[in-house]
């Protein structure tokens, strides 16, 4: 299921420094492997975080901030 393959990708970023900083600036490089529909993959390669938890339902909240 995608949602719980987004929830996983943010839990991820926030567990693991380096996976977030590749999320960040290649986001695409990590994406291989997860179940993710077009929108949920636009919005992870961009690191749009607010989209990430929409689509992640609830849950996500705490997961990292964005950039800037």
């Amino acid at each position: 299921m995608s949602r719980e393959a987004v929830k996983e990708i943010l839990a991820r970023a926030e567990r693991e420094p380096e996976f977030r900083q590749i999320m960040e600036t290649n986001g695409y490089v990590v994406l291989e492997g997860y179940d993710l529909t077009a929108e949920e993959i636009d919005a992870a390669q961009r690191w749009d975080l607010p989209a990430l938890r929409r689509l992640a339902g609830d849950g996500a909240d705490g997961a990292t901030e964005s950039r800037a």
